[in-house]
């Protein structure tokens, strides 16, 4: 029992008398005000786990849900709303005055009692839920209570299980205010077999009728719905036995009624065969009033030709998603639906359960006659539409669609192609949503798009944007490339703008896609672009790409790989800002807290951009530490001390390009190391030369006719066989190391001095001339003597031994002899004792 005011303040008296204290009794008073509502509130039942809170109107509901009673507790008078689902109540005495009750998931229908006596007061009851409350075992027996219900005069709403020997007929229920029926929902409490003429015309003024989850449901007469003249949405979703058959008996009766919204959801199961939608079914909802049509999670598979014929003539919404829809004739007859608006064939070859029974359901075959349509009786303009329309040539497809289409869901399937060149008819279509599949690249062009104002490519493994994909697309204005692959074709590299007919856009999405780099023109042209999203890429260096007169408000650029941001992108943001207002996401970066960033930093903590998240971002010092810019005024405190000196960055700056001036001295005198060795030893002999006169001078004539360059294993050879034919017999001076030079005159200076003075220079190629170090040097200062004189043929080749240049391919050290060799021409050592003659003869031409 609650206590009165007098008995809670009682004690308090006397310290008013003893105190006179006055104000203190008036905060007592306001207190145990206060806490006499409270209790007020958390007692509105005898059961003290119930929950009440007050509502607008200052009735209170009750929250007793889920405490295992077995009937009502007693309720305060002002209890209008009760909630009392998840329990065992099988009866008890409610408040006169209520409103609304929840009383699903209990046990009111479990015996073979199926009296409601607690409604026999409630006068003022609109809302009433009585679901999942049959013992599935028994409701082969039971009927509903309609003399209970009879009393329910101002019912509105009544959510209710599907009775095996129930229906809605005049003579007991007469509800006329009841505008909401729900039969099972998805609780599979629905054990209709049948819905006979007549089955719900006890409740004449229903608006919203949904029977689902029906297993056990079949068929549906005739004159089942015709007497619901106002009736706005039928549902018969989740009845997987229903099949689409028992829709014609439903169109029969829709034509009657004034009927919206039609709902023919999972009419078969999960598992089975793609199903037919046959013109015969769907006949007769050309006169319906009908405005959506829901056909969705039906394995549909095909239609019959004509069937877009037949939809209804005012449909504006259809929704044929989560199907498995294969192309077909009746794609072309779609512009016929004059009023459609919107169109979800999303989710095609994509299934979903509702409910573990699922598995256990699958769809018989039908034997349905395939129905058509000859040719010759569709009308002129059905005949210039289908001789106009091509729907199988992928180089060339177009597609008619109906005239005021505004809307378009062909999402979450599993389609895998390349959007190529398309021609779509004449359309009013402003939003595209693909998002979800498999679209490889984007080549177009697509014709037909003008209209078009958002497109969602999200997550669609995209690759590629070709130039001119968007070039028909002048009006969109938003677009969403996130979750996609376009990391190497939105890169510096590609230096173009795969945007830039995109004048109109506002918003753009390009979030998480692999992106490193920009390219520099990109959306230059998107003047009026209000958001950009480059967020979850990997962006190391922002640049700036936009129209610096364009509307940027808001810059995303949160979880990439920034780590600091250059003074040039800063002006042109701080420029943006000055006239938007502009709003920039730079969380989820890692930056630099150091000296080369402090510009950085201070922008950061100066600037009037709105930084969103400011205060989560984080940067790392130069000693490694974390740390968050809460704390940004102190970093900046502690790098203006660490940065004051400028000794270690001008040491630094200095030893960073002694370091580079170093290194590229010695690549510059490794790349021409023999030619610098080869003009040393040159000159030194030219200034000895100078300082002893009695030494001979060059001369303009060579001193030698030839300079022999041959290996140690090859010296009997050159000095025997080659100075007999061409010194004996031809009167010229061989200079041969081996006998001109006396072994402490064989030296780098004497070598380059005999072969500078030489008129050419014999190589006799053997193996053992690539595996000596001395002969592979002597040729080198051969070569730069060449490069000297600009004489291509100063240098002759000799090959022995059947010695040919892929042989010296083979040897590792070869490969500058080889590289010389390609380039002119050699000479082989004849085999053939009789050819000798004429080999010494030509090169004794040669030489001289």
């Amino acid at each position: 029992m609650k206590k009165t005011m007098s008995e809670i303040l009682f004690p308090f008296y006397f310290l008013w008398k003893s105190t006179s204290m006055e104000w203190l009794f008036l905060q007592l008073v306001v207190l145990c005000t206060n806490v006499s509502g409270t209790m007020l509130l958390r007692n509105c039942s005898s059961c003290d786990k119930c929950i009440c809170t007050e509502l607008k109107d200052r009735t209170l509901a009750a929250n007793c849900s889920n405490l295992n009673l077995s009937s009502f507790p007693t309720f305060h008078k002002d209890v209008t709303v009760i909630y009392i689902s998840d329990n065992n109540i099988q009866g008890g005495a409610l408040p006169k005055n209520l409103r609304e009750l929840i009383l699903s998931r209990n046990k009111l229908w479990y015996d073979e009692s199926l009296k409601l006596s607690f409604v026999e007061n409630l006068t003022q009851l609109e809302i009433l839920d009585i679901s999942d409350n049959v013992d599935f075992k028994r409701t082969c027996n039971m009927t509903y209570p309609a003399t209970d219900f009879r009393l329910l005069q101002k019912l509105k709403a009544l959510y209710i299980d599907g009775l095996c020997g129930g229906d809605f007929n005049a003579e007991e229920w007469n509800l006329t205010s009841l505008t909401n029926l729900t039969v099972s929902g998805k609780t599979g409490k629905c054990f209709f077999q049948k819905l006979h003429q007549g089955f719900f015309s006890g409740l004449p003024c229903l608006e919203f009728l949904r029977i689902s989850g029906c297993r056990s449901l079949r068929s549906i007469d005739t004159g089942v719905f015709d007497n619901l003249h106002v009736l706005h949405t039928l549902d018969l979703s989740f009845n997987e036995y229903l099949t689409f058959a028992p829709l014609e008996n439903v169109s029969l009766d829709l034509q009657k009624t004034n009927c919206q919204v039609l709902i023919a959801k999972k009419l078969y199961c999960s598992f089975g065969i793609g199903t037919l939608l046959s013109r015969r079914v769907i006949l007769n909802f050309r006169n319906t009033s009908i405005r959506e049509l829901d056909l969705s999670s039906n394995r549909l598979e095909l239609m019959d030709d004509d069937v877009p014929k037949y939809f209804p003539l005012n449909l504006e919404i259809l929704n044929v998603s989560v199907n498995q829809i294969s192309w077909g004739r009746y794609v072309i007859l779609y512009p016929f639906l004059k009023n459609l608006e919107t169109v979800d064939c999303s989710g095609q070859y994509s299934y979903k359960y509702h409910n573990v029974d699922a598995l256990t359901c699958e769809n018989e075959v039908e034997c349905i006659e395939w129905s058509s349509i000859p040719f010759d009786t569709y009308s002129d303009d059905e005949q210039i539409h289908l001789n106009n329309s091509y729907v199988f040539d992928r180089r060339n497809i177009t597609f008619n669609v109906p005239p005021k289409l505004k809307k378009l869901y062909f999402h979450s399937s599993q389609f895998r192609f390349s959007i190529g060149k398309v021609h779509i008819g004449r359309n009013h279509i402003k939003e595209y949503h693909v998002q979800n599949n498999f679209l490889n690249a984007l080549v177009g062009p697509i014709y037909g798009l003008e209209y078009a104002q958002f497109v969602d490519f999200y997550g669609n493994f995209i690759r590629n944007i070709s130039l001119g994909f968007f070039d028909w697309t002048p009006n969109i204005t938003h677009l969403n490339f996130s979750n996609n692959l376009l990391g190497n074709c939105l890169s510096d590299v590609v230096q173009q703008d795969h945007f830039h007919a995109l004048t109109k856009l506002i918003e753009i999405r390009l979030s998480n896609n692999g992106i490193s780099t920009l390219p520099m023109k990109l959306l230059s042209n998107a003047i009026s672009l209000q958001r950009l999203d480059l967020s979850h890429n990997l962006i190391d260096n922002y640049i700036f790409t936009l129209n610096d007169k364009c509307a940027l408000q808001y810059l995303d650029l949160s979880s990439n790989r920034l780590r600091t941001i250059s003074h040039e992108t800063i002006r042109r943001l701080e420029n943006i800002h000055k006239r938007n207002n502009l709003s920039v996401d730079l969380s989820g970066n890692f930056f630099d807290c150091t000296c080369e960033s402090i510009f950085f930093l201070n922008w950061i903590h100066d600037s009037n951009i709105n930084f969103v998240n400011k205060h989560s971002y984080q940067c790392r010092m130069s000693h490694k530490r974390k740390r968050t810019f809460t704390d940004l005024a102190d970093i900046l405190t502690e790098l203006d001390d660490e940065c004051s000196s400028d000794l270690p960055r001008t040491i630094g700056v200095t030893v960073s390009i002694m370091t580079v001036f170093i290194v590229g001295i010695c690549c510059i005198f490794y790349r021409y190391r023999w030619t610098i060795r080869y003009f040393f030893y040159l000159t030194k002999w030219e200034i000895h030369n100078i300082v002893n006169p009695t030494k001979q001078k060059r001369q303009r004539n060579y001193e030698y006719s030839a300079f022999i360059i041959y290996a140690e294993k090859d010296s009997t050879f050159a000095e025997t066989v080659m100075v007999q034919q061409l010194e004996g017999q031809n009167d010229m001076k061989m200079c041969l190391p081996n006998r001109d030079f006396s072994p402490n005159l064989r030296t780098y200076a004497h070598i380059t001095h005999a072969i500078h003075n030489s008129r050419k220079i014999i190589c006799l190629i053997t193996k053992a001339f690539v595996e000596d170090y001395w002969c592979m040097y002597q040729l080198q200062m051969a070569e730069e003597e060449r490069i000297h004189r600009e004489d291509e043929d100063c240098i002759v080749f000799i090959l022995f031994d059947s010695l040919s240049i892929e042989n010296l391919e083979g040897v590792q050290r070869s490969l500058f002899l080889v590289s010389i060799i390609k380039q002119r021409s050699y000479a082989l050592f004849p085999e053939n004792k009789a050819e000798y003659h004429a080999f010494w003869q030509k090169l004794f031409n040669t030489v001289q």
